[in-house]
């Protein structure tokens, strides 16, 4: 249907005709006349798509209102099932049942790497807890031995009336024996300082060399006893972190060891220690001629309250804790060094104690 059109009409702006839909434009050029273009549609057809586009957006909508309670609810049970269970398995543990471990289930997700971490500081905890039963009930074993005996040379020394050396006699056996407790408690006590960090913390320092020298002077008379030639190289001066009498304790457990296994007559017992101060670092080994440790036994030998064999068979007689070695490897790990042993049977052992040099600030001279 034509639209009238004159000067004022605005060709530009559409034109509504009943059920259509019209837009007009004027086109100019330069040698013709002024031309009119309208277009048109039906308008009925434009407002059924619309009609129908928004009851597909009603049906979408009411859709999404509908499902999404019920999948976030699914959503949210997925994803707090495995934290139930791992709630539930933390409730469940108590000191004597460590056993149990929380589910993997193989996604790989953040979930499944908490569990992971959660099993491994159980199995770390459940170690440590084993290892401390363990300890408790080796040294209540310890503990008993020298108690019982004690109060056995009491209970004889009491059953009748005895001489002057027959008293002599078994007080001095009562104190061997206290002695020993005397030991192994003070032993024990430098295990439970080191299992609560309190070792090696706020750690002087003292001379590795001085405490070398005057622990060779003193087992000195001991191997002339056992026939077993004390040797040592030159002792430069080592200042390391480590309290005196920790220090003095390993030095005179790896001495006393070398000493006691050594061969029974014409040993060597050679102690040497080097400093690198490129590295830092101090190094004592010492080493013996003796009878040396099993392959076997290598790897044990600084667990708490481990015996070979073969110490036990050449010893008969004698206290022997199995704490020598711990309480060594112990306070050199404490203090920031380390402990190493070589070792073959029938050719003897040694041991090498690594410690870390403390460099000193020079000293400020006033002008």
């Amino acid at each position: 249907t034509p639209v009238a059109c004159n000067a004022s009409t605005d060709l530009t702006a559409p034109h509504d005709e009943k059920s259509f839909r019209l837009i007009v434009a004027r086109l100019e050029e330069p040698s013709l006349p002024p031309l009119y273009m309208r277009i048109g549609g039906d308008r009925q057809s434009l407002e059924d798509d619309l009609r129908l586009r928004d009851q597909a957006t009603m049906v979408r909508l009411l859709v999404i209102l509908l499902l999404a309670p019920v999948g976030g609810y699914i959503l949210a049970l997925r994803a707090t099932r495995p934290i139930a269970k791992i709630i539930a398995a933390a409730a469940r543990l108590e000191p004597s049942r460590l056993h149990e471990r929380l589910p993997i289930r193989g996604t790989g997700d953040e979930l499944d790497q908490l569990s992971d971490t959660i099993n491994g500081l159980l199995d770390r905890i459940a170690s440590y807890i084993d290892r401390n039963r363990e300890f408790v009930a080796n040294a209540a074993h310890e503990l008993r031995s020298p108690l019982a005996a004690i109060r056995s040379s009491v209970e004889v020394a009491l059953n009748r009336q005895r001489s002057p050396e027959e008293y002599g006699t078994l007080l001095g056996e009562v104190m061997e024996e206290c002695q020993y407790l005397s030991n192994l408690v003070n032993r024990l006590l430098i295990l439970a300082e080191a299992d609560a960090g309190r070792l090696g913390a706020r750690a002087p320092t003292v001379r590795l060399d001085k405490i070398v020298r005057e622990s060779l002077d003193m087992f000195e008379a001991v191997a002339e006893l056992r026939r077993v030639r004390l040797q040592s190289g030159p002792l430069p001066e080592a200042l390391v972190p480590g309290d005196e009498f920790h220090l003095r304790q390993v030095v005179r457990n790896l001495l006393d060891n070398a000493i006691k296994f050594s061969a029974a007559e014409g040993g060597t017992v050679n102690v040497q220690l080097r400093v690198d101060a490129a590295q830092r670092g101090a190094v004592l080994t010492i080493q013996d001629q003796g009878v040396g440790i099993a392959p076997e036994d290598l790897p044990y030998i600084f667990n708490r309250f481990f015996r070979g064999d073969k110490v036990r068979q050449r010893q008969p007689g004698r206290h022997s804790s199995g704490l020598g070695l711990s309480i060594c490897q112990t306070i050199v790990r404490a203090l920031g060094g380390s402990i190493a042993v070589t070792s073959k049977l029938e050719q003897g052992a040694t041991f090498a104690v690594a410690l870390p040099l403390v460099v000193e600030p020079p000293i400020r001279t006033l002008p």
